[in-house]
């Protein structure tokens, strides 16, 4: 009896053996499991996302820095009949974003009114070259 629980051992050994190494053998290139052909589309890699292109012409946001002591009521940067205003006033020492339309040139108008009756205007301002604008005093 001890010879037939040996040999039956034996075999259960031996068919782990075979089906651990069969797990770890590398896969043939151009087979599949179950005998599928692998298609082409799992067959070629993916190709790499190029990066984007820098964008040429004006932005489409400034940043606008009030460093005045007085708040300022409104903000107006126009440009080829096309405007874009300040939603809010901007407090002294504040600073927000305004989004401007789509342009073709980069040279924009700044028109600041301020709470104390003060006016800041700058009709030639290149955008293209610098994207913040500041009011001083």
């Amino acid at each position: 009896m001890r010879y037939y629980l040996t040999a039956g051992l034996a075999c259960v050994a031996l068919a782990t053996a075979v089906s651990a190494v069969a797990a770890q053998a590398p896969a043939v290139p151009g087979s599949a499991p179950g005998g599928a052909a692998a298609t082409p589309e799992t067959a070629t890699p993916k190709p790499k996302r190029k990066p984007d292109p820098k964008r040429k012409g004006p932005p489409q946001a400034v940043t606008v820095i009030n460093a005045s002591a007085n708040t300022a009521t409104s903000v107006v940067i126009s440009a080829e009949n096309k405007t874009a205003t300040l939603s809010k006033p901007l407090a002294s020492k504040g600073r927000a974003t305004v989004r401007l339309p789509k342009l073709k040139g980069c040279t924009v108008s700044v028109v600041a009114t301020f709470e104390d009756g003060g006016k800041s205007e700058a009709d030639t301002f290149d955008i293209c070259k610098e994207k913040l604008i500041r009011f001083t005093d």
